[in-house]
């Protein structure tokens, strides 16, 4: 179901992604695909937002959930520089800077650095 919910995504059947997630929870019992999941649900929810500040933080904290639950998943670090980006799209920059910082220090292989780098030279 993991599969078929991410392949959903790639689909951008957003909705789809999350019913297959939503439909199938008692089935991802390791933490891998636990985070995995809610990663999938934060992305699909990331995409139905579109300009909507509401659905838009619903979406921050969705991503935030993987980093809270799982801080050691691979997936922790991408899930912070989404939230960033979210931050920073809704004219959040000091929210999103130290999201971004938060991401470099901890998941240095997020590619948050730059990220970094841009907001501190007022990019």
């Amino acid at each position: 179901k993991l599969g078929l919910a991410r392949i959903a995504l790639e689909q951008k059947q957003y909705q789809k992604a999350i019913d297959e997630i939503n439909g199938s929870r008692e089935a991802f019992t390791e933490p891998q695909q636990q985070a995995d999941a809610l990663f999938v649900v934060a992305a699909a929810q990331h995409k139905l937002a579109g300009d909507n500040r509401d659905k838009l933080q619903d979406a921050a904290i969705a991503y935030m959930r993987v980093v809270a639950h799982f801080p050691d998943s691979l997936l922790a670090g991408e899930a912070l520089v989404q939230t960033a980006a979210i931050m920073e799209a809704l004219g959040e920059q000091k929210k999103a800077l130290a999201l971004y910082q938060q991401a470099a220090a901890e998941y240095p292989a997020s590619g948050a650095k730059s990220h970094v780098q841009r907001l501190e030279n007022g990019g």
